[in-house]
């Protein structure tokens, strides 16, 4: 079971659904969308979240798989902002992401890590394509469902194999059906 913001005394957490709404009401009291969700989670980099935060939210930044406990960098990624309280919403993001990296490379962990920067006024054109690439499998589908479960088997994936890096499932079934 995949949660956001668990609370251990009354054992509920968010699901993507009630994120959505929890950032939908954040909005209507500020008055504006929030430039930037920073979510300092586990497996929050990912579809389903961007597309409930996108009406709400400009950029995200958070990690396709299981972030290491000891999480962001917080004292290398504030002083910039307090430097530069200017710094557009893309930089700041692109700045969380390469402290984050970083952070993990100056102490030398072994381990995966994983972060990304994403801008959800994009979401249009991923949601739009990728509602084609499901239109242009589903027409092909039977006969092609060994190349696309070959595909999938190839493509890079995050926790446990559950979760597919979509960019590398379409260059693996672009691959797969080449022939």
């Amino acid at each position: 079971e995949r949660a956001i913001c668990s609370d251990d005394g009354s054992g509920h957490s968010l699901d993507t659904i009630e994120l959505g709404k929890v950032l939908e009401k954040a909005v209507a009291v500020l008055g504006q969308k929030l430039d930037l969700l920073g979510m300092d989670a586990c497996l929050m980099s990912n579809l389903e979240v961007a597309y409930q935060a996108q009406p709400y939210v400009n950029y995200v930044v958070a990690s396709e798989e299981s972030e290491p406990n000891e999480g962001w960098p917080y004292e290398m990624i504030l002083p910039r902002l307090v430097a530069d309280p200017e710094l557009s919403t893309a930089d700041l993001a692109s700045h969380i992401v390469q402290a984050y990296v970083q952070s993990y490379h100056d102490m030398e962990y072994s381990g995966d890590v994983t972060q990304a920067a994403l801008d959800l006024a994009q979401m249009g054109t991923l949601t739009t394509a990728l509602d084609h690439l499901a239109d242009a499998l589903y027409a092909r589908l039977p006969r092609a469902d060994t190349q696309i479960w070959k595909a999938q088997r190839k493509s890079k994936r995050f926790w446990h194999n559950t979760l597919a890096d979509i960019g590398s499932l379409s260059s693996e079934m672009k691959r797969a059906t080449r022939h």
